[in-house]
């Protein structure tokens, strides 16, 4: 890339910025998507540790969204802050956390959830004290961002802040917007709190159902993959309701969102029934470029549960990405383009048969009990004869059965036993979508399906988990 003036005089002067200069700097680069310079971005990074201990929140606040906001870029910065750098950090925060707003606060702990990096333990002490010690003040948008990264991050042992948090979002459902329920939803399947959060999951039903003509298309998308994956059962009444809105906003839906969207669907039993079928198979097709393999065994999988014919489900140009992206599909997608060829009991061509065979014999050790039995099913149906043709599969299969009777055996002793497991593959959301994954591993996003918020356009993505969500900033964009 030319370097442009700017940049040349700002090699130049580096030494001579204050604090609040340094981040707008590190911002303004992570907006215009340009990789700072190399030697300059290290003698930034030199001025902002030599001041550290000048840093305010907003300033720290700033500076760690910069670099979440780098690190996203393609191709990257090297501004993955190394831990004499994040130390610092921490100790800033702990020194001056009285400072922070309810605003900062959230903004800063969102920017440790994209970094994918956990505050120390001094900061996290901090940061989660002063959250609990004005917990009343915080509205339901910055509520459900604390509470996303709190699940992003993994800080189930934070019981103080994860209920404090959860109950402050209960006493504010009312006021969440459109973008911030699929959010909520996932960080409370993430947390694993479902049990505790009955009511807060019946008020968002209550509020999403009172203000539905307000969602676009990607916050339904969330919505529906939050239900599902806490296998919640929304009104009839309510559903038909978003549905009606899906057909307003379906020109909005990217691919990950048309995932989470229909695989969330499918999970809760929605048929698709007149022209809704047909412009969200319609959406498929102009979403096919951008689709991942995980979407369109999502995708594939939903629409045949939903009664979609193949036709739909499958159209010429996906099959040809499938067969062009085999190696990167893993055990869960494979078992949701398997199901659409299976259920209408038509085999794929041959160049693609084989590529699926192979693709499932090479990852038969990451499929869980029931993506095996499901893919074994599929293959049955469509005249295959698996025990001669997919040892490999047949094998795995045999080896989780064998596990899982011997754990029930064992669980019938009383003995305690972990729970037979397949590999990391079957962890993954089989929808909605990514994020669904993961997720939302969430949120995801996925996602990702990544469609429950908006972010600005640097914005790395959340993380590795299926249908994560992503929660748009805290506080007025930097």
């Amino acid at each position: 890339m030319p370097k442009v003036p700017v940049v040349g005089h700002l090699e130049t002067t580096v030494s001579d910025l204050n604090p609040e200069q340094m981040t707008q700097t590190l911002l303004s680069f992570a907006r215009s998507k340009i990789s700072p310079p190399a030697a300059m971005l290290n003698t930034l990074i030199k001025r902002i540790m030599t001041k550290m201990h000048t840093f305010k929140p907003r300033e720290i606040a700033a500076l760690l969204t910069a670099l979440a906001h780098l690190r996203g870029m393609t191709p990257p910065a090297t501004t993955q802050p190394d831990q004499v750098m994040l130390a610092a950090i921490s100790e800033q925060i702990a020194v001056t956390n009285k400072l922070f707003t309810p605003e900062l606060l959230a903004e800063t702990i969102r920017a440790y959830a994209f970094l994918g990096v956990r505050p120390e333990s001094r900061a996290l002490s901090a940061l989660s004290g002063r959250v609990m010690g004005n917990i009343s003040g915080y509205s339901a948008p910055l509520a459900a961002t604390v509470f996303w990264a709190v699940a992003k991050l993994d800080l189930t042992r934070e019981l103080g802040l994860v209920h404090g948090l959860m109950l402050q979002l209960r006493a504010t459902v009312a006021d969440l917007q459109p973008y911030a329920m699929g959010l909520v939803l996932w960080s409370i399947h993430s947390l694993g709190i479902k049990d505790a959060a009955s009511a807060l999951m019946a008020g968002i039903i209550t509020t999403a159902d009172d203000k539905v003509q307000w969602f676009k298309g990607a916050d339904i998308a969330a919505l529906v993959h939050g239900y599902a994956l806490l296998l919640l059962k929304p009104p009839k009444k309510h559903l038909l309701a978003l549905q009606t809105r899906v057909h307003q906003e379906i020109a909005q839906l990217s691919a990950s969102s048309l995932s989470d969207l229909v695989g969330g669907f499918a999970e809760l039993g929605v048929t698709l029934e007149g022209p809704l079928g047909l412009q969200l198979t319609n959406c498929a097709k102009a979403t096919l470029p951008s689709m991942t393999p995980v979407q369109m065994g999502t995708i594939a999988s939903a629409f045949t549960t939903m009664g979609l014919p193949l036709d739909q489900t499958i159209s010429p140009s996906m099959a040809r990405k499938v067969l062009a992206t085999m190696p990167e599909f893993d055990a869960p997608s494979l078992r949701g383009i398997l199901s659409a060829y299976g259920s209408n009991r038509v085999r794929p061509d041959v160049a693609l048969l084989d590529a699926i065979k192979a693709r499932c014999n090479q990852v038969a050790g990451t499929f869980s009990l029931k993506d095996a039995e499901s893919a074994i099913l599929s293959f049955t149906m469509i005249g295959l004869e698996p025990e001669k043709e997919m040892p490999p599969l047949i094998y795995a299969r045999d080896a989780l059965l064998a596990a899982a009777a011997k754990h029930d055996k064992a669980k019938a002793k009383g003995a305690p036993q972990r729970t037979p497991s397949a590999g990391p593959a079957s962890q993954h959301t089989t929808s909605p979508g990514t994020q669904g994954a993961t997720s939302p591993e969430a949120p995801p996003r996925t996602a990702s399906a990544g469609t429950a918020g908006r972010m600005l356009s640097s914005s790395p993505e959340p993380g590795d988990a299926p249908a994560t969500p992503e929660p748009p900033s805290a506080a007025a964009e930097l």
